[in-house]
């Protein structure tokens, strides 16, 4: 799934997300209503939080270029990786 970062202090909601947190290093916001994947917000980046792209509704066109890829291992053998790009094996942490 594509994210896009932006600063924590910049997003603006229209409605409530519910949370999750699975591990201690993330907590993921789903739909209340559809249980969609909306955002994922990283402890260890307080500052940034990633949105799912397709949540996106307008400006994702000046986003700008892939800056990472993560949790490469899990990604199914189809799906191809933009060349240039750092990857990591899980999240950003693992080099």
């Amino acid at each position: 799934m594509p994210f896009v970062h932006f600063s924590a202090d910049d997003i603006r909601w229209e409605g409530q997300a519910d949370k999750w947190q699975k591990s201690d290093k993330a907590t993921r916001g789903h739909c209340s209503t559809c249980g969609s994947c909306i955002y994922m917000f990283y402890h260890s980046k307080p500052e940034e939080m990633g949105i799912l792209a397709g949540c996106i509704d307008e400006g994702l066109e000046s986003v700008g270029e892939v800056q990472a890829c993560i949790y490469v291992e899990e990604k199914p053998d189809w799906a191809e990786l933009p060349k240039g790009v750092p990857t990591h094996a899980r999240g950003y942490s693992d080099g």
